[in-house]
């Protein structure tokens, strides 16, 4: 088990309620569009488990399932895994077309929540990232 460091009860209390209110009003965000809530609440869970081993628990077994849905679902070959980028590319463009043309907000809504979805979905593949490190390795050679 990981030790700490012990905090002032002051700082222990601030970082409490900071991290348990972004937790309490990530739901009442969720309508929003985009990813809304998850991050605040992600955010909120991330600096309670600075004073809290449960929630150090629940963060990482947060991240575990994300490493295991991104490899199950994502990175399965890299046929899929480009398969995936080049839709995640035509949802932005498609999202950046609705949200600066249109002038209904339901439409401007759903263009800024594709753009916050693919976007989330191109930074999660991060194997592509560490092919392109291999690559440019090579290349420096």
């Amino acid at each position: 088990m990981k030790q700490t460091k012990q905090r002032p009860f002051y700082q222990r209390i601030a970082i409490d309620i900071a991290g348990f209110g972004l937790m309490i009003i990530s739901p009442f965000l969720g309508w929003l569009p985009g990813p809304g809530g998850i991050p605040l609440f992600l955010a909120g869970l991330g600096l309670v488990s600075l004073n809290h081993e449960w929630a150090r628990n629940l963060l990482n077994n947060f991240e575990r399932k994300r490493e295991e849905w991104t490899d199950k679902y994502l990175m399965t070959s890299l046929r899929v895994s480009l398969a995936v980028d080049a839709v995640c590319l035509l949802v932005l463009i498609g999202g950046s077309y609705l949200a600066f043309t249109q002038d209904h907000l339901l439409l401007k809504g759903a263009g800024l929540a594709s753009i916050s979805l693919s976007i989330i979905l191109l930074l999660s593949n991060q194997k592509r990232f560490e092919r392109i490190g291999k690559w440019f390795k090579k290349r420096k050679r």
